[in-house]
């Protein structure tokens, strides 16, 4: 089946642009969501963005929803809201049935030193913008399957940079299989500047 491009450049930075603990993602049922927040003077809106998977239309529309600015410590989906854990605050994202986010509410902690997190290690990240990539390999990532049995890959795709040796150009994507393993949509979500880990 011939491979039908659905392309949404969501975020173009220069290369100068670096995001502080940004890019996390989590997988909720049917739909994905990812954040973006640049602290770097002048501060942006904080973004968190939800695409919905599978059915007619594959892959939906990003759906946004802004936030103040903070840095990410953690985030978890469900089948109804968004968790982000900031130092002093837990940020909840609640999700129409169209698993579009309407609005968020805030809980602050007492102690920020003390209370229930949702950062558990290595928290998944989309890659670009400034984090780093092992190599210049094609990574992916199974988000879900559907019912009629489509899947929905993350792709991180790394290029050198002509710029230096260790500089990635990074494209991330989401693509769309179907039952026989044939991609027939795909949606760019960003494209960006990473590096090379380990990289001298």
């Amino acid at each position: 089946m011939r491979l039908q491009r659905v392309i949404s450049a969501i975020l173009l930075l220069a290369a100068t642009a670096c995001a502080d603990s940004d890019g996390y993602y989590c997988v909720g049922r049917n739909y994905v969501a990812y954040q973006f927040g640049l602290a770097a003077p002048p501060v942006r809106p904080h973004r968190v963005y939800v695409i919905r998977l599978g059915g007619v239309e594959g892959i939906a529309a990003p759906a946004t929803i802004e936030i103040p600015q903070f840095q990410v410590h953690g985030m978890a989906c469900s089948d109804s809201t968004i968790r982000l854990e900031a130092f002093d605050a837990l940020y909840t994202i609640h999700l129409d049935q169209l698993r579009r986010p309407v609005t968020y509410t805030v809980e602050r902690w007492e102690d920020p030193r003390n209370h229930p997190v949702l950062s558990h290690g290595n928290q998944p990240r989309l890659g670009g913008f400034g984090f780093s990539t092992s190599g210049f390999n094609l990574q992916r990532t199974v988000l879900l399957k559907d019912e009629t049995g489509h899947e929905f890959t993350l792709e991180i795709e790394p290029k050198q940079s002509p710029s230096h040796r260790c500089d990635a150009d990074i494209t991330t994507r989401i693509v769309e299989a179907d039952a026989t393993h044939a991609a027939i949509r795909q949606q760019v979500l960003f494209t960006g500047k990473g590096f090379i880990a380990d990289c001298r």
